[in-house]
């Protein structure tokens, strides 16, 4: 597991999570580990849904590992920053296509008067 953890440093997340499936295979006690080492280079490598696939085969076997409830809560974090930023993403390009609009049609004198709506939207956005 050596090995898996310094590719895993190094940013080869692929080869480490093969690394350490080869390991959980192989070894039964040291099989919780390499999970778990699986799961945080699958969050790192922004795998999601992996991720989190090992984690809960991890809180099944032993419904009190701290380590995997802290990887889990780090997990939903980094989801719900992605769905975040998904989500204000669609209300710039919203935004913007309305201040195309406006441009072409003359109305951008008065665009002033829109920003307390792109606010309420993005502040909508950031607590909804």
């Amino acid at each position: 597991m050596g090995k898996a953890d310094c590719l895993r440093f190094m940013g080869e997340f692929q080869k480490a999570i093969d690394l350490y499936t080869e390991a959980f295979q192989k070894e039964e006690i040291i099989a919780k580990v390499a999970v778990l080492k699986r799961a945080i280079t699958y969050i790192e490598a922004k795998q999601y849904d992996q991720a989190q696939i090992d984690l809960a085969a991890i809180l099944q076997d032993d419904p009190g590992n701290s380590e995997a409830f802290y990887f889990k809560g780090l997990l939903y974090y980094k989801q719900s920053k992605k769905r975040l930023l998904l989500k204000s993403q669609k209300i710039i390009e919203k935004i913007s296509r309305i201040i195309r609009i406006m441009k072409k049609t003359g109305l951008n004198k008065n665009i002033y008067l829109l920003i307390p709506f792109f606010v309420n939207s993005l502040l909508v956005l950031c607590f909804f």
